[in-house]
């Protein structure tokens, strides 16, 4: 709520530049161009602490630290993109520097996010046993959104071309995993309604998988409505599935209104739907 929005940014205000103790839960452990990121979970709400080297922590780890906080600023140009309100929808109110760890406990218990994390670690880690090298690597990141695992090389390589989005897992990579599930699902040769059911828990435990971004669970409500509109013998809607899945979102979660990602892929599946059918009368039938 608003309420607890405002008491967590007073909070955070009133430690802004001053030495202070956190203890928590790690939630996302990212290594960055020149640092590794930590996210720890705490009472008051989230923070990023960064470390110029792996501490060795895993998502789960029950961790204390203590280091210079400071809070995020908004944007101070017009224009500018506003991190500040980014993160605060993702409950993330400061930055530590200089941490320093004073205590550590592995996971007590078998979380969601610990799950995933070891999930993830594990299919990455296939990809570079497998595959290895710079394709291992792009695997990680086109399967399970492991950007980080990339050399700087390549992904400037990816930014100068003008085509860095490929590698964050959207909605085009769900309609690739999805041609791939239906394919092993045909070839497994499971009863009709069975081969949507399996591929719908599929792309679940896909959107799961890559972090939750609304991109990617847009384009898995929008196929899982589509297929349960064949189980139930039902005529599929475009509109009323686009609708379906906007909402659902925002009821989970309202702030995914203001997230760009959210924007942009509903943005952009409106437009191929309301747009195609001009295309399509346009064009000559052969094409």
């Amino acid at each position: 709520s608003d309420r607890v929005q405002l008491q967590k940014l007073a909070h955070f205000a009133e430690l802004d530049g001053e030495s202070v103790s956190f203890s928590g839960t790690v939630g996302e452990v990212r290594v960055m161009e020149r640092s590794v990121r930590i996210r720890l979970e705490t009472d008051h709400g989230g923070v990023h602490a960064y470390f110029d080297e792996h501490p060795g922590l895993d998502v789960g780890d029950e961790v204390g630290l203590s280091g210079n906080l400071r809070t995020l600023k908004g944007p101070r140009n017009p224009g500018e993109f506003d991190f500040r309100s980014y993160y605060h929808r993702r409950d993330v109110w400061g930055n530590v520097y200089k941490p320093r760890l004073s205590s550590f406990e592995p996971p007590s218990k078998l979380s969601l996010n610990t799950f995933v994390s070891s999930v993830r670690g594990t299919i990455s880690g296939l990809f570079r046993e497998k595959i290895g090298g710079d394709a291992g690597a792009l695997m990680s990141a086109l399967i399970v959104g492991l950007r980080e695992e990339i050399p700087e090389e390549i992904r400037q390589d990816f930014a100068d071309t003008g085509v860095i989005h490929v590698l964050a897992v959207s909605g085009l990579h769900v309609g690739y995993v999805l041609l791939i599930i239906m394919a092993v699902v045909k070839i497994a040769r499971l009863p009709y309604r069975w081969q949507k059911w399996a591929v719908i828990a599929c792309l679940v435990l896909y959107a799961i998988l890559t972090g939750g971004k609304p991109s990617v669970w847009r384009a898995t409500l929008m196929a899982s409505l589509y297929l349960l509109a064949k189980i139930v013998q039902r005529d599929a809607n475009l509109w009323n599935i686009i609708a379906t899945a906007g909402v659902t979102l925002l009821l989970i979660d309202p702030r995914y209104l203001f997230d760009l990602g959210f924007q942009l892929s509903f943005a952009a599946v409106i437009s191929i739907v309301f747009f195609y059918r001009y295309f399509e009368q346009s064009l000559p039938e052969r094409l």
